[in-house]
């Protein structure tokens, strides 16, 4: 991705969060958890080492719920299953969380201006 972007492009990542509450709850019955499409699973800290390291400059880090991306009317239907595990996980009703959140976001830029390889 790195080489794919212009100087000063946008990178945007989402993965599952291998630290999130839900996964510390659920262990090997967290549906983040599917070896056979994730090869790795991160954690706030690797992942956004992993994007420095690459040369990026990580401008935000987040995690969201997975109820984030359901549906208003459906996150509403099943509050009473989703909102509890959500609030001892998190201590929060809020969709983000800084660290504990199933997936995790880091938004990164490339160096306005690329150093030469000569």
């Amino acid at each position: 991705a790195h080489t794919a972007l212009t100087p000063g492009g946008w990178l945007a990542l989402e993965v599952p969060n291998i630290a999130s509450a839900a996964a510390h709850r659920l262990g090997t019955d967290w549906p983040g958890l599917q070896p056979r499409y994730h090869r790795w699973h991160f954690t706030p800290a690797t992942l956004t080492r992993l994007v420095t390291d690459a040369g990026f400059e990580v401008v935000r880090q987040d995690t969201a719920v997975f109820r984030y991306y359901m549906p208003l009317r459906y996150r509403l239907r099943h509050a009473r299953h989703l909102l509890p595990a959500d609030l001892i996980g998190l201590r929060s009703p809020r969709l983000t969380h800084p660290r504990l959140g199933d997936l995790l976001r880091v938004i990164a830029r490339t160096p306005q201006h690329r150093r030469s390889t000569r």
